[in-house]
């Protein structure tokens, strides 16, 4: 990778919506079309990594699959092109990455992901180090519960999270390659529809209705207005109205032009191009999803950009603030300091310690903040309950258990081995697991993950007595050499085996 290439793609603006501009959809290959068509929009965001600054992950396809005995029918291609997104700069929001038309309507099994590049960054190192990694099949099959199901004039939302903290695996293998094994899920949005739905997801729900069902999201595109003159992003002047997205502009929504600076919103006329952040939400006259604007600027990429940055101290008088990176930072007074879930907060939330993601006019210096949102607490207390089980921490409250999979034992408890130590996960009987294979990804069975040679384990839940108690397991398979280097220790063969609490071995 060259230095252009490194250290560019920050400046692409991931935070907008990559391939509305011009990369094209819906280039099916075969699928019939005489029951009508709908829109499926694609949606990615991530949750953070503490081993690499950037995940570098080039997209040339996406595709929706329909099941094997669906008469007649073939993948359909959603995206087809060569985009590459860091996947740490997605942390704060999700990314509309592309909203194809024509798609056939009838249900579908799964999304694939056609994968050309994944490139591993620590730009803490000096100098920075960066690692290729290898996606064995070159592409993750993404599995629901249920089918995705296109309906005719509507729009399905397909919001895909590669969990980077838990379920992104990095392994070594016999080799000495390194082998992306991702683990990612699919959450799915419709027009109309009340509720999130079909998804292999770990979601809680009371943050889905407190939101609306929808995400913090940014679009990007040219502004048109539908027959009723309210505003749309669209990919281009000819898209489809169901392939805009609606905004819903309010008296607090900020608009900046191209240097950074406010402006009213008389200045978002008609063709010109911007990017948008806000909340999806829903429209209560018709029910379509509608773009909650939090902050709007006009121009495209890469002069509108994002940065991920820690704050070293509070905003000054001026609207001045420095990361501890040395990166200096400027607010005006209508720049919106928001949370992840889009609440305002002020400027008067940026102290020292506190992590942020920054959309602004990237070439300025100081960065011209159009946009701040602000992730937990400072000094990493966001990652509070989120933690892992460390040495010397026996019996502390925790609520990720991560490890290597001994044994499937009777009435569905795990033994695991966590550096060096033996513990024991019990699934909750309404709890989730699933399983990341060779390329895919979908909810699997306890008799499953038995017949596995090996596994790493991410188990969410809770201490109870003589278990972990676990909402939901990831399963990710290691091939017999495997050496996992996201952290964990070389365990120099496999694990050992014994019996569950009450009757070791």
């Amino acid at each position: 990778m060259t230095q252009t290439q490194r250290w560019g793609l920050p400046v692409v603006l991931v935070f907008l919506a990559l391939v509305l501009g011009g990369c094209g959809g819906g280039s099916g290959t075969g699928a019939s079309t005489t029951a009508g068509t709908g829109n499926v929009a694609i949606l990615i965001t991530d949750d953070p990594t503490q081993v690499y600054t950037e995940i570098h992950v080039t997209i040339t396809r996406i595709s929706l699959i329909p099941s094997e005995d669906a008469a007649g029918s073939q993948p359909w291609v959603l995206f087809e092109g060569d985009e590459t997104l860091d996947l740490l700069q997605l942390r704060d929001y999700a990314d509309l990455f592309t909203v194809a038309e024509g798609v056939p309507v009838q249900d579908y099994e799964k999304v694939r992901l056609t994968i050309s590049r994944v490139v591993l960054i620590d730009s803490l190192e000096d100098p920075p180090l960066e690692l290729e990694a290898r996606l064995p099949s070159g592409k993750i099959d993404l599995v629901p519960d249920g089918p995705l199901a296109v309906t005719e004039d509507s729009t399905l939302y397909l919001e895909i999270d590669i969990d980077a903290q838990n379920s992104v695996l990095i392994v070594e293998a016999g080799t000495g390659e390194l082998i992306f094994r991702p683990v990612a899920f699919v959450r799915t949005y419709e027009e109309g529809a009340s509720d999130l739905d079909n998804g292999v997801a770990a979601t809680d729900e009371d943050e889905i209705e407190s939101a609306d069902g929808g995400p913090l999201i940014s679009v990007s595109g040219l502004l048109r207005t539908d027959p009723s003159d309210r505003l749309l992003v669209c990919p281009s002047a000819q898209a489809a109205q169901m392939a805009c997205v609606r905004l819903r502009l309010e008296d607090d929504s900020a608009v900046f032009d191209a240097t950074g600076a406010a402006v009213d919103t008389e200045a978002l006329v008609l063709g010109a191009r911007l990017i948008a952040m806000g909340i999806l939400a829903r429209d209560p006259d018709d029910g379509r999803r509608v773009l909650d604007v939090l902050s709007a600027v006009l121009g495209t990429r890469p002069t509108i950009g994002t940065r991920g940055g820690t704050a070293a101290g509070a905003v000054d008088e001026d609207g001045l603030f420095v990361l501890r990176d040395g990166r200096s930072v400027t607010l005006t007074s209508e720049t919106p300091v928001v949370n992840s879930g889009g609440t305002r907060l002020g400027p008067e939330a940026i102290t020292d310690g506190q992590g942020m993601t920054i959309m602004g006019i990237v070439g300025a210096d100081p960065l011209a903040a159009t946009l701040v949102v602000l992730r937990g607490d400072p000094n990493g207390a966001e990652d509070e309950g989120q933690g892992e089980l460390l040495d010397g921490e026996a019996g502390a409250p925790v609520t990720v258990l991560k490890g290597e999979l001994v044994s499937v034992e009777e009435g569905g408890v795990l033994q695991l081995e966590v550096d060096g130590t033996t513990r024991w996960v019990r699934l909750a009987d309404d709890g989730m697991l699933v399983i990341s294979g060779r390329g895919s990804v979908g909810s699997g069975t306890l008799e499953q993950l038995a017949d596995l040679s090996r596994a790493r384990i991410i188990a969410h839940g809770s201490e109870g007595e003589s278990y972990f108690e676990a909402r939901q397991i990831v399963a990710i398979t290691l091939g017999r050499d495997d050496m996992v280097v996201d952290g964990g220790p070389d365990r120099g063969g496999p694990p050992v085996h014994a019996g569950p609490p009450g009757r070791q071995r």
